[in-house]
């Protein structure tokens, strides 16, 4: 059963690559290969049978995502087949990175091109810095080993705008766009318009990453404010974590005066929300404070860019 649906989608997406080389839009399109896939011995025949099928489908458009768990037990026979398919242009990603048991060994063995960094670590980059440090990391392993490295889960444009200062320039998620007919897929191409802030932001440096993951530390910190506020168990003491902020700050190379500004800024901004709060001080003049503060920092981490927090996007609320 297995392997005839996914004979069928094999089918399906080169009859779609046809319908769109017809209507001149020449894209690529990737489709999930299971165990029973990789592990089936006539499989690399069967792509190659059914790419003669579809003449006017160019084999560098067909994309065969794997997912780590699936080549757990079979690497060397996957990454022969891998080489196998690439050897007529065919291409390989390599799934939901990162969640694996042993993703560096994928990352050594497996020559697939593209890297998918999994979507659980994109969505909370914003508000968790260990998070951060595994995308951030990620991206320059992949830059290293020479592949391309694509992000999944963006949700919001702060997402594309902190990948795109990591230095990752393709993503997916329902920030760009939600699941749809192929046959809805020409005009979205036609009219959708990739955000300003996100072709305008340059790498930043190491040192700007460095204060990058101490304002999302800001904001995580302040999450848990919020949610320790409406359980009504809000703390009296300082967080256990700070001992390591300022580890962390005085570590922070920053020979900017604005960035080592940021670095020293955070950990008393994040200690007088607390006070604040313990005092009774108005949730909603906290929460606009809050925001003010993490678009001030944004503004000069990224201050090439005209940015401007966007009006609706509150990074974190108390109420």
């Amino acid at each position: 059963m297995q392997l005839s649906l996914g004979n069928w989608v094999l089918e399906e997406a080169l009859k779609q690559l046809t319908i769109w080389n017809t209507q001149g839009f020449n894209t690529k399109v990737s489709i999930n290969i299971d165990s029973m896939q990789l592990n089936d011995p006539e499989f690399s025949q069967r792509v190659l049978s059914h790419l003669g099928d579809f003449t006017n489908v160019d084999p560098a458009q067909l994309e065969l995502e794997i997912l780590e768990t699936n080549a757990l037990e079979e690497i060397q026979n996957v990454s022969q087949l891998i080489e196998d398919l690439q050897s007529n242009d065919i291409q390989f990603a390599l799934d939901d990175f990162g969640t694996g048991y042993s993703s560096m060994t994928f990352l050594k063995n497996l020559p697939a091109t593209t890297i998918k960094i999994d979507q659980s670590f994109v969505r909370q980059m914003l508000f968790d810095s260990e998070q951060m440090i595994i995308v951030d990391s990620v991206i320059n392993l992949s830059k290293r080993f020479g592949r391309t490295v694509l992000a999944e889960g963006v949700e919001t444009e702060l997402h594309g705008l902190f990948l795109s200062a990591l230095g990752c320039e393709q993503a997916q998620g329902y920030g760009i766009a939600k699941p749809m007919p192929a046959n809805e897929v020409l005009r979205w191409t036609q009219e959708w318009q990739c955000p300003t802030l996100w072709t305008q932001v340059r790498r930043l440096s190491p040192s700007e990453v460095d204060s990058l993951l101490l304002v999302v530390e800001h904001i995580g910190q302040c999450r848990a404010l919020r949610i320790e506020h409406n359980h009504h168990t809000l703390r009296t003491t300082p967080f256990e974590k700070m001992d390591f902020i300022n580890w962390f700050c005085s570590l922070a190379s920053a020979t900017d005066p604005r960035l080592h500004q940021i670095n020293q800024q955070i950990p008393s901004e994040i200690e007088s929300l607390r006070l604040a709060l313990n005092h009774g001080q108005s949730c909603d003049d906290l929460a606009h404070q809050s925001n003010q503060i993490v678009a001030n920092m944004l503004k000069v981490i990224f201050r090439d860019v005209d940015f401007e927090l966007p009006s609706n996007c509150k990074m974190f609320e108390f109420d």
